[in-house]
């Protein structure tokens, strides 16, 4: 039998009225289970189905109890593993102190905040940073809505433990600054019984079956035929998995809560080597995380479909004015699901006070800033194709223009630091997008020039020198780009930055019979230009390696 739990964020003023949260209904459930953590209180980790959770795994002797000679033993832990539970269960369990740490995604560690800060014992601290989602959530669209600003008044089916919430905050916020004054309210949530699986209530299936539904937010691998609106492939600086432990856990054992870092770290940095080297025990990890030992190619594609963080991305994720830090995470998923009616408040979680450096114990942590995940001729390929079949506009998450003066391949940078700026904040969300750089010049003496009846010869030579000042224009705004982040302190993949040239084949002043079309004046200046975007691409495009190959 369904359940139907509907909330809606009715917008009135500029504020938020919510009706029916989910925040309230955990915490009304979960009243009579808060227990103080005793001394004694045993060390245990909940798992999730998920690739980031190879790394306890790993670190624990891929046991659920702790095995000599793994990374936790070597720290004098006696950690037990515990396999996925639902959310509900997994707090339940965490009030009553039998696991005094929750593994969550920060939109889930929102949910569960009033549950948690009921009494002062159980508020949680978060601690460390697993990783992040890189393509492991979708949000899928109902026939008919092909763009984000479907999301618009509209409704979107979630699976009952609000994984992926985070990318559907995410979504709704792009939607609302694409929509501009036209928005009009955030999307309602229905909640579904079940989260996967064949011939259940879930959100693919419920999208399928019910025409009311605006989207679906699902797994990737959720069978379905219905477009993707946002992926977290994309967005893959949106979907934050995490560790909280009780205050008063980690007041009377912070050394074991440090220790189990420290474990980690040396964890996530082997994993990754023998992930690499093929010697990942994969039947244990399908056995634990999946409940079916054979289920190992599962295994290995829920691992591809993350990217873990390590010593520096928790260094970042922990600091104050990281783009994707633990606090602003937070803030803007709480602003969002407020806004859909999930949150009744926003609540403000606490995050631990640790050195991640010196917790790091000499881990070598530095190959984020030189590896490359994307492949320049494969992404120019797709580019090509999007742009040939009419949707790149529609895949465009930010587009901005830079203006030159005639046969100039330089321009005065600093005018365009706030568009510089929002390049590295949507680099930074989107790890999995395209920042794709068109250069474009102006066609005036070529129509001129085939006006007169000028020699072929001469025609393709002044388009191959137009395509060049182009290209030479797309290079310098990229050079700058990557000249503002590293000015900022931030890390940009440079393989992330496009290049083209276009010539005169895609002027702003249009085509006239496939040619560009004349144009006189201040015409002119509109074709002198670089266009930037950041650009989604498919899930299982060539273009972009997922981190977790490397």
């Amino acid at each position: 039998m369904r359940h139907l739990l509907v909330f809606t964020g009715l917008m009135l003023g500029g504020v938020g009225l919510v009706h029916g949260a989910e925040d309230r209904r955990l915490a009304a459930a979960v009243a009579e289970q808060y227990q103080p953590c005793g001394d004694t209180a045993a060390l245990v980790l909940p798992l999730a189905r998920s690739g980031l959770d190879l790394v306890p795994l790993y670190a624990n002797g891929y046991q659920l109890e702790t095995a000599d000679g793994s990374p936790f033993a070597e720290q004098d832990l006696d950690v037990l593993l515990r396999e996925p539970a639902g959310l509900q269960s997994q707090l339940e369990a965490y009030l009553a102190c039998e696991t005094p740490i929750m593994r969550l995604t920060q939109a889930q560690a929102l949910l569960v905040a009033k549950a948690t800060e009921a009494n002062a014992g159980s508020a949680m601290t978060a601690f460390y940073q697993h990783g992040w989602s890189v393509g492991a959530h979708e949000l899928r669209a109902a026939s008919g809505v092909e763009e984000l600003t479907g999301l618009n008044q509209g409704t979107v089916a979630v699976g009952p433990n609000g994984g992926g919430l985070d990318l559907l905050a995410e979504a709704t916020r792009v939607a609302r600054e694409r929509a501009g004054s036209d928005w009009a309210q955030s999307p309602s949530v229905v909640l579904t019984d079940d989260a996967s699986g064949t011939g259940g209530d879930t959100p693919e299936q419920r999208l399928a079956e019910d025409d009311r539904l605006t989207a679906a937010l699902v797994a990737t691998d959720a069978p379905g035929e219905h477009a993707v609106l946002l992926s977290s492939q994309s967005a893959s600086r949106a979907v934050s998995s995490v560790y909280v432990v009780r205050r008063d856990f980690l007041d009377a054992h912070r050394e074991q809560v440090e220790g189990l870092v420290t474990a980690l770290f040396n964890a996530e940095e082997q994993v990754r080597e023998d992930v690499t080297t093929q010697i990942v025990d994969w039947n244990a990890v399908a056995g634990h995380l999946l409940g079916d030992s054979d289920a190992h190619e599962q295994a290995r594609r829920m691992w591809s479909d993350v990217e873990t963080v390590g010593v520096q991305g928790n260094v970042d994720w922990s600091g104050d004015t990281g783009l994707r830090s633990f606090h602003r995470l937070n803030g803007e998923i709480a602003g969002a699901l407020r806004a859909m009616g999930v949150l009744s408040a926003t609540p403000t979680l606490a995050l631990a006070d640790m050195s991640y450096s010196n917790l790091a114990d000499g881990v070598f942590d530095q190959r984020r800033a030189e590896l490359s995940s994307f492949d320049p001729d494969a992404a120019r390929t797709l580019l090509s194709e999007q742009r040939d079949g009419g949707d790149i506009d529609g895949r465009t998450i930010l587009r901005f223009e830079i203006r030159f003066q005639p046969n100039q391949d330089q321009f005065p940078a600093s005018e365009y630091a706030d568009d510089f700026a929002d390049v590295l904040d949507a680099a930074q969300r989107y790890r999995g997008a395209l920042l794709t750089v068109e250069g474009h010049a102006d066609p005036s003496l070529y129509v001129q020039r085939r006006s007169w009846g000028a020699s072929e010869d001469l025609l393709a030579q002044q388009r191959d020198n137009l395509a060049e000042l182009s290209e030479a224009r797309a290079e310098s705004v990229r050079q700058s780009v990557l000249a503002f982040a590293s000015e900022h302190s931030v890390r940009l993949d440079s393989s992330q930055l496009i290049t083209e040239g276009l010539g005169i084949s895609d002027p702003a002043t249009g085509l006239c019979d496939d040619v560009p079309c004349p144009v006189a004046g201040d015409e002119q200046a509109e074709n002198r230009r670089v266009v930037f975007r950041v650009v989604e691409i498919e899930a299982e495009s060539d273009a972009f390696t997922p981190p977790t190959t490397w």
